[in-house]
């Protein structure tokens, strides 16, 4: 009996080919619940505070972090110098998961607001 998944009968080529399709494939699907959640956001005509907005991003800017959990820049700074903080720099910008933030708070036994 042979349990080979299909995938592995493709040449390289075709296994590119075929993850470029399923990558499309998730892509259009993630897409299409955005627009479900959307569309009723605004049947059920929902008003988020910008807390609540900024808790549905997964990747906060340096200015998000400082302003949410009320800290300064230098403090910022000194967080992520002393790896309390995983900050991930792009173009010069500093960003934060949304998840390592809450890991820090966990970790330290605080709660974040």
């Amino acid at each position: 009996m042979d349990n080979k998944h299909p995938f592995d009968g493709l040449n390289q080529q075709e296994q590119i080919d075929a993850l470029i399709d399923y990558t499309d494939n998730v892509r259009d699907l993630v897409f299409d619940l955005q627009q479900k959640v959307d569309f009723f956001e605004k049947e059920m005509d929902l008003r988020l505070t910008p807390d609540e907005i900024l808790q549905r991003k997964d990747v906060w800017t340096k200015k998000e972090v400082c302003s949410y959990f009320d800290i300064d820049a230098k403090s910022f700074e000194r967080y992520k110098k002393a790896g309390e903080l995983k900050v991930k720099s792009i173009g010069g910008k500093d960003y934060c998961r949304l998840i390592d933030l809450k890991d820090r708070f966990r970790d330290r036994g605080e709660a974040p607001r």
